[in-house]
């Protein structure tokens, strides 16, 4: 039997008899990280890593985080076999949309493979890794109650996945999408699959416009992404060498349009800046940067950046043009403003 399901969540199904199960059916849902399938499998000392249920690159992302957590890897999964001589299949996403975060691998499933085939299934609860916690990560607090056909359920649970996505805060700090889908256990112990209700290319942004206000645009060039911040910013770089700019109504070239002050929409609209820098100071000798992709309309569109000319103070990371600091709450112990058109944040460059 072919293993391609278990080495990518998006495409995961399990089948299980549904005799026995009760005529009502409560499934808790836990969100699935966004970015690429991702999967580790062990089998006796022997680690492989897949992306996209290919095997992943022997040199690339995932390779060095294997490399570096190889002694947890096989310690924790040992404990997840039923016999020695089964295989264990972590899967899950590779997932980076924080230019702030280091690139992880976020497990979901865990497939323990017994050597004639037959295949245990359960939610991924170990702390292989620095970033797992089981107590953070066993659910999100949500859950819906199902009757009717229970062979209907991941059609319906697809649906549910739909409407609560759609009305989730699912952002990360630089406006890239932070969520895939939902998974969906059962509340107890009863005959009915997991469903991962997991959505390839962010279909759920569109699938309820009303309540998303992003540009259509944008989100059609994120679609083409494989969910991770460096697909976003590749994305975004390609858009802007393909089009001119626009300032004021009229058209203008993007890498020579400098004027003396814009506002931070006309940034974006009219020069070649891929993103924007927002700093926050509250005391500290060293503002804390974030870098942002516009994935969505930035909430302070209309702030005004001026140009720096040849001011190269170390605190504006080389960029071109900077708004006024303001205070941020009533308080004002805390200090924010705008950078834009410079340099782009230092992240991986290997292949996955």
């Amino acid at each position: 039997m072919s293993r391609d399901h278990l080495y990518r969540l998006s495409t995961f199904r399990q089948v299980l008899p549904l005799k026995g199960a009760p005529a009502a059916r409560r499934y808790n849902g836990q969100f699935v990280f966004s970015g690429p399938d991702a999967a580790i499998e062990v089998d006796g000392t022997t680690i492989r890593g897949f992306i996209e249920g290919q095997l992943s690159h022997p040199e690339g992302q995932l390779a060095a985080m294997i490399d570096n957590y190889r002694r947890s890897i096989l310690r924790r999964t040992r404990a997840l076999r039923r016999d020695k001589n089964d295989t264990v299949i972590l899967s899950g996403k590779w997932h980076h949309v924080d230019f702030g975060e280091e690139p992880r691998f976020e497990a979901h499933l865990v497939h323990v493979v017994g050597t004639g085939g037959t295949i245990e299934t359960r939610r991924y609860r170990s702390e292989i890794f620095d970033w797992d916690n089981p107590g953070i990560n066993d659910g999100g607090g949500f859950g819906f109650t199902l009757e009717g056909d229970p062979a209907e359920d991941p059609v319906v649970l697809q649906k549910l996945a739909l409407q609560k996505l759609a009305k989730t805060n699912h952002y990360a700090r630089d406006d890239l999408p932070a969520l895939d889908g939902i998974l969906w256990f059962p509340d107890q112990k009863i005959p009915v699959p997991i469903v991962a209700s997991v959505f390839r290319n962010f279909e759920y942004l569109t699938a309820f416009q009303d309540e998303i206000n992003g540009d259509a645009l944008w989100e059609s060039l994120l679609s083409k992404g494989d969910g991770t911040a460096l697909s976003a910013l590749r994305m975004r770089q390609n858009y802007l060498q393909k089009t001119l700019g626009e300032f004021r109504g009229v058209q203008v070239d993007r890498t020579l349009h400098r004027p003396r002050d814009m506002s931070l929409g006309e940034i974006l609209s009219s020069t070649d800046a891929a993103g924007y820098w927002s700093q926050i100071c509250t005391g500290d000798p060293e503002p804390y940067s974030v870098f942002n992709i516009p994935f969505a309309p930035p909430a302070r569109a209309d702030q005004v950046l001026k140009h720096v000319g040849s001011n190269q103070h170390p605190h504006l990371l080389g960029n071109s043009y900077a708004s006024e600091w303001s205070f941020l709450g009533d308080a004002q112990t805390t200090r924010f403003r705008l950078l834009a058109v410079g340099p782009m944040p230092v992240m991986p460059q290997t292949p996955l």
